[in-house]
């Protein structure tokens, strides 16, 4: 049952790191006991490959940072919140997360826009 006036969560940080998508993708499943994430590519241009990976209710994206070398965009969201996202209800929880993964990680993380 899904509450009127529910809440999502969302997360977007910019990550610096060297090595490849794969590579990231390894070091956040590792660091944060997730999922391994699988790879797709977009299908309309630029066609970038993207990593993906669902857990506890999120779905997790990694994306090369257009602007930045050697960056790249990690973007969590509730699942099956498109209501919420809408009504701009959602709980931004990148503060919070970024300061727990540089822990766990040892990446260098900040906050995206």
């Amino acid at each position: 049952m899904v509450k009127e006036n529910s809440y999502g969560a969302k997360i977007k940080l910019t990550i610096e790191f060297e090595g490849n998508m794969k590579e990231l993708c390894d070091v956040i499943s590792k660091s944060l006991s997730i999922p391994e994430f699988w790879f797709d590519t977009i299908s309309e241009p630029p066609y970038e490959t993207i990593g993906y990976c669902e857990t506890f209710g999120f779905e997790i994206d990694i994306q090369k940072d257009s602007v930045m070398a050697d960056s790249y965009i990690f973007s969590a969201v509730t699942t099956d919140t498109f209501k919420e996202i809408n009504e701009d209800r959602m709980h931004n929880l990148s503060i919070w997360f970024s300061s727990y993964f540089k822990l766990v990680s040892k990446l260098k993380i900040r906050i995206s826009d």
